[in-house]
């Protein structure tokens, strides 16, 4: 019997294009419809995923979380947060797969526009944000004129699609009133940024505190303080955190034993990834695991 793992899913493998690869927009109700892979178990994607849901119900899985599926909302998933559906009705409205190099295919400046999403995600919380009325009309709007545009050949379309997207995320960061003054235009949200998307790419290598701040060209003392200036969390629990994470997927989601899943996290010794494990989420890993599957049962 083969081992159960979490499915990794490209652009390529979902989109209704056939050279899709780097950016689609999709009609949601149809990409339900029509998709070539099972996306309503819990899976990942190696690309960005925004979605406006103007009509369906049911429930969204994120992680070890619950969202009713209530419209108007837009969600917004970074690569490798696990997710799925349990649908009762189809949705309905779009989605816009993208990758970095959608961005960067452009400029190193606008590469940044679309990993703030990851920020988003880390710092605003849950992936998921209900919408009201006059929310709602400015995601359908930007939504609809960038299908538009997508299906169309027309001069520049590839400019035209990225601006899009950038005005599609700048009301996300309103809806979510994370883009205040007195936060992101700062100094240190910059920081804060950054030492999060280096989190997110370097979280397995066993990096400290004191690694990512000279990466950073900061001292460990200033990066302390401005990320709980920020989100009220040290660096050292930014990384626990993120590992502890990445270890409950896995053992929620995969069949990978303990060890594989301890060294899968470099963690040389898998006895003291049970002792980490346990300490930090007050179950041991095989605990966790068999109570994630009772709940799933």
């Amino acid at each position: 019997m083969s081992e159960k793992t979490i499915p990794v899913y490209s652009i390529p493998d979902l989109a209704e294009s056939v050279d899709a690869e780097h950016f689609e927009i999709g009609d949601l109700g149809k990409s339900f419809r029509a998709t070539k892979k099972n996306v309503l178990d819990p899976h990942r994607h190696d690309n960005y995923e925004l979605f406006w849901v103007k009509e369906g119900s049911g429930k969204l899985i994120v992680d070890f979380n619950e969202f009713e599926i209530i419209p108007p909302m837009i969600l917004l998933f970074s690569p490798g947060r696990v997710h799925g559906w349990r649908i009762e009705d189809t949705p309905e409205g779009f989605v816009f797969r993208l990758s970095n190099e959608f961005f960067a295919l452009e400029s190193r400046d606008a590469a940044e526009q679309v990993s703030d999403v990851s920020v988003f995600c880390s710092i605003g919380g849950d992936p998921v944000i209900y919408l009201d009325e006059q929310q709602n009309k400015q995601f359908e709007t930007i939504s609809n004129a960038a299908y538009q545009e997508f299906c169309s050949n027309q001069l520049e379309r590839s400019s035209a699609l990225r601006s899009y997207v950038r005005l599609w995320l700048v009301n996300a960061h309103r809806a979510a009133e994370i883009n205040r003054p007195n936060q992101t235009q700062t100094a240190s949200f910059y920081l804060t940024r950054r030492f999060l998307l280096l989190v997110e790419k370097h979280f397995r290598e066993g990096l400290a505190v004191k690694d990512f701040a000279e990466r950073l060209k900061v001292t460990s003392n200033h990066l302390s303080a401005t990320l709980k200036e920020t989100i009220q969390r040290t660096p050292g629990e930014v990384l626990r955190e993120r590992l502890i994470i990445e270890a409950k997927r896995l053992l929620r989601y995969s069949d990978k034993n303990i060890s594989d899943i301890a060294f899968d996290l470099n963690f040389e010794d898998p006895s003291y990834f049970a002792r980490y494990f346990r300490k930090y989420n007050g179950q041991s890993p095989s605990d966790f695991r068999d109570s994630a599957t009772n709940k799933k049962a």
